[in-house]
């Protein structure tokens, strides 16, 4: 009897050490950041119609961000668009990015500018009323390329980042055009949606709640589709003569990011960053047409 009564204590102490254990491993891995930042862009879109329906273009835009105190990046992109009927245009893009980075552990602290690559293609679906208003919903899927290494250094595993990285974006638009005055008030919205995020999870020891065997549960914390960016725009575009014109806008963009560490040496998941940004943006795009 008092042998019993020692294997129920020795079990129960056994199952309190594992629960114990297991509730200490149950701290999420998750941190939280918030940045409130405002930007600044400025460029300009150069576009030449080749035939009735063919049309390309040159975009150049430069970036200030930290609240117009740092040069964050320049956009080179070069495009062309083919108008199928009045309601419906096909589009395809290439962008070289250029990004000025602040300094990071895996750089030794050192600030360093990255190259990274991105092609794009869709369609904007066009509905025009007679008052002068015009609509449209432009799908564009658009994947981006990184560089895995710069100057000898490692700036992220593959774990961390899907490379290239693939997003749908969404934009609905509306503009008013004035019969009199050369003037297009527009106002869009875009939802930015991640389709392949890379997939971090941790597997721990749970104890069953009658105590007699340990289970292994998997807890997922980021992988595949996820809504990463939501833009609102209001802005007017003022056309100087028929081939030139100035578009002025203000956007605000909410972002919302998933940033995953991996162990160096593990090379397993460790944590994750969710990281939300507050974006106030000013932006001026000089526009010819030929």
């Amino acid at each position: 009897m008092q042998l019993s009564k020692l294997r129920i204590l020795a079990i129960s102490l056994i199952c309190a050490f594992i629960s114990t254990t297991s509730f200490a491993q149950d701290e999420e891995p998750i941190y939280k950041t918030t940045e409130n930042d405002f930007q600044f862009r400025a460029g300009w879109n150069i576009s030449k119609s080749l035939s009735r329906k063919f049309n390309v273009e040159w975009d150049q835009e430069f970036r200030i961000k930290d609240n117009l105190g740092t040069f964050d990046r320049m956009y080179t992109e070069i495009g062309g668009s083919y108008t199928v009927l009045d309601w419906l245009k096909l589009q395809a893009k290439y962008t070289y990015i250029l990004i000025n980075h602040d300094g990071k552990p895996k750089t030794n602290y050192e600030r360093y500018w990255e190259s990274r690559h991105r092609g794009a293609f869709g369609f904007t679906l066009y509905y025009k009323t007679y008052s002068n208003w015009r609509f449209s919903l432009r799908e564009l899927g658009q994947f981006t390329t990184y560089e895995k290494e710069h100057g000898g250094y490692k700036l992220y595993d593959e774990g961390e980042k899907a490379n290239p990285k693939w997003v749908l974006k969404s934009r609905l638009k509306a503009e008013y055009a004035f019969r009199h005055i050369p003037l297009t008030p527009f106002i869009s919205v875009e939802l930015i949606n991640t389709l392949n995020a890379p997939s971090a999870s941790i597997t721990r020891d749970v104890v069953s709640e009658d105590g007699t065997q340990v289970i292994p549960v998997t807890t997922k914390y980021a992988g595949n589709e996820y809504f990463e960016n939501i833009r609102t725009a209001i802005g007017a575009e003022y056309r100087f003569d028929r081939r030139s014109s100035i578009e002025i806008y203000y956007r605000f963009d909410y972002e919302f990011n998933k940033d995953i560490n991996i162990g160096e040496k593990s090379g397993e998941f460790k944590d994750l960053t969710e990281e939300t940004s507050y974006i106030n943006i000013i932006g001026a795009t000089y526009k010819f047409r030929f």
